[in-house]
């Protein structure tokens, strides 16, 4: 079987890099790939998998004509089996690359985002079906897409983890852990959390307040690990974030370590991870890192999160917005850690997700038939 995976917004960070993902795991599946994308340093992985790259353009109306262009050409000399498409503007593109062809691929959209407004939604039109990365998001775009409640039932697939590089029992080498202690001095004996994502009001970071006050009053010797890029922030916000921590009297309690490329090393050496955020979330592969790495998460049980925990860690499951209750589970655990999975459940591995889609690859060929919900 042949998948031509368009995915104009490839890139290494989050949702963005699924295709690449999808298309190694599938390869190894004895699964034939082709992935028409952006150059970008995924580039060279895929390639370590034999999966065929094809450059094109991030896509808006000047060039989109030449991108139906190539994706023609491509349709033509690949014979794809499925086209799989990773956004709105890419269904509209394949959709038009495919008028009047005979034998037409089933295209396959995956959503991976909440409904938005625009023209490129025309593209949903032309998905004979579609997947989305939890079951969250399949309920959003339920009810507030008009266009997605009209096409066929969508699978439920998530994205899962690289097993071969999140696993319980991982641990950091000896260099990254000397390197750290030394970055961080005197943080041995502390009740370390760390705090992945975004720096804004929507990952609840203000919560820290409450949480590490209590924590303290409790008798924990509790330090934080903010990480995320400052640059990123709202204006205003980091320093709003420093003068709560301060006025709390906790800014020695809470360390800034910015946007990093080891943060499984961070999470696998702290005590506990936490999601704050505020606003369910579609999907949050850091969180499920965490998870996957055998480490104790606590998060608020709204969206992607709260079906990752329902899996891993139903104990870590935090009514929304509560860091009263946060706390509480915090200081629970300081004595009594919970326990965790020894290994990873399914739907969440990378070759879980490859599994997945070669099942409704075979299903779409092998059927004319509307989609029952999988």
């Amino acid at each position: 079987m042949k998948i031509l995976h368009f995915s104009p917004y490839l890139k290494s960070a989050g949702l963005n890099r699924l295709a690449a993902d999808l298309a190694c795991a599938l390869q190894e599946c004895n699964t034939e790939n082709l992935v028409l994308a952006p150059p970008c340093e995924l580039v060279s992985r895929m390639q370590e998998f034999n999966v065929q790259h094809a450059r094109c353009s991030k896509p808006n109306i000047l060039t989109a004509i030449r991108g139906k262009s190539k994706l023609k050409a491509l349709i033509r000399d690949f014979e794809p089996d499925i086209i799989q498409v990773y956004s709105r503007e890419a269904a509209w593109i394949a959709g038009l690359s495919c008028r009047r062809m005979k034998n037409k691929p089933p295209i396959v959209g995956v959503m991976t985002g909440y409904p938005v407004k625009g023209f490129a939604n025309v593209g949903l039109n032309y998905c004979d079906c579609f997947t989305t990365v939890s079951k969250h998001l399949r309920n959003v775009l339920g009810e507030h897409s008009e266009r997605f409640r009209k096409q066929k039932q969508p699978w439920v697939i998530p994205y899962g983890v690289n097993q071969n590089q999140c696993f319980p029992d991982y641990k950091p080498s000896q260099n990254w852990m000397e390197q750290w202690n030394r970055s961080h001095p005197g943080r041995e004996e502390a009740y370390t959390l760390c705090i992945p994502g975004g720096i804004s009001p929507l990952h609840g970071l203000d919560d820290l307040v409450p949480i590490m006050q209590q924590l303290l009053k409790n008798g924990l010797p509790a330090h934080a690990y903010i990480a995320g890029d400052v640059r990123l922030a709202t204006p205003g916000y980091v320093e709003h974030l420093r003068n709560l921590f301060s006025q709390a009297q906790i800014e020695n309690r809470i360390s800034w370590i910015g946007a990093r490329t080891d943060m499984r090393d961070v999470m696998a050496i702290c005590n506990v991870t936490l999601s704050l955020a505020h606003e369910p979330a579609t999907h949050d592969h850091t969180i499920l890192e965490a998870l996957a790495l055998g480490r104790p998460v606590a998060g608020y049980e709204h969206g992607a999160v709260g079906e990752l925990l329902s899996s891993f860690l139903p104990d870590g499951k935090i009514p929304a917005a509560d860091p009263a209750t946060m706390a509480d589970v915090l200081t629970q655990w300081y004595t009594y850690p919970p326990v965790t999975p020894a290994s990873i459940p399914y739907p969440y591995r990378i070759t879980d997700t490859a599994r997945s889609y070669r099942e409704l690859y075979q299903y779409i060929t092998q059927r004319s038939s509307p989609f029952n919900e999988h």
